[in-house]
């Protein structure tokens, strides 16, 4: 399972919703990555369809499915639109340990989570947690998904200007601080959740972002600019997914909400998500 990135585990996310939609068995597919799983869940859950094992037992009633030697699971957990925020950081953080990054994680998660409630108006989303313990590089991958208004959508209701821009664009954007509340960028201020969380992320931890809308993606790893991806249905996302993974690391939290980066990206080769 080592040296397999978030882009690669969205990729293997495509091949198994095509096999969904073909009919065709997952019985022999394990699924360890959340960002592989949680985008088809719905899809699995309503057809029942065959699924390996190991990973079946995590899925029936969405709920913690004990440790395995290598890993450990949180839990899938369905998030409902009347929840507080609290209740997803009192759900998932507090099960977590310093090692994976504390207060700078736990600001990570209040915002990422937060936009879920405060601006998505989904019917359904869900949030799962897993460590990776006993790879020779030890990680944490969180990954949220929503059903609601995606990133593209939000910002093209907001506003013409960006219907003809690609999704991958406006995710980016979304990323650098534009919101449909606030159409410009304010470089030296407060308040970028989206735009402090990726730094955290990927500069404080050294860990990888992903997030697909729609019909784009977005990639961030460290020492890269940002990989912009339009994708092929197969891969559409109708609301929102992110990803997150990061290394045992402690992050000084103050280091990053105070200030701002203009993340620039770059085109995606064209065999990546077509």
């Amino acid at each position: 399972m080592e040296n397999t990135n978030l882009k690669d585990c969205f990729l293997e996310f495509g091949r198994l919703r095509e096999k969904i939609r073909n009919n065709e068995s997952i019985e022999n597919i394990l699924l360890p990555y959340p960002i592989t799983l949680l985008p088809p869940l719905p899809e699995i859950l309503s057809r029942r369809y065959l699924i390996h094992p190991d990973v079946w037992s995590q899925i029936p009633k969405i709920k913690p499915a004990g440790n395995r030697s290598d890993t450990e699971f949180f839990e899938i957990e369905e998030l409902k639109p009347e929840f507080r925020e609290a209740d997803l950081l009192f759900n998932t953080v507090n099960q977590m340990s310093l090692e994976y990054g504390g207060q700078a994680l736990k600001y990570v998660l209040y915002e990422l989570g937060g936009n879920i409630f405060n601006h998505s108006g989904f019917s359904k989303a869900y949030v799962m947690i897993r460590k990776f313990q006993n790879q020779s590089h030890p990680f944490l991958e969180v990954c949220f998904y929503d059903d609601g208004i995606s990133i593209p959508q939000s910002l093209k209701k907001y506003d013409f200007v960006f219907e003809n821009q690609k999704d991958s664009v406006l995710i980016l954007k979304a990323i650098n601080g534009m919101s449909s509340k606030k159409m410009f960028y304010e470089e030296g201020s407060r308040g970028h959740g989206m735009n402090s969380s990726a730094q955290i992320i990927v500069n404080g931890f050294g860990g990888e972002l992903f997030i697909a809308s729609q019909k784009g993606a977005v990639f961030i790893e460290p020492n890269a600019d940002p990989l912009l991806c339009e994708c092929k249905e197969k891969y559409n996302i109708s609301g929102t997914l992110i990803g997150l993974r990061n290394p045992k690391k402690q992050v000084n939290l103050y280091d990053y909400i105070d200030v701002y980066q203009h993340f620039k990206g770059k085109r995606g080769s064209s065999d990546e998500f077509y």
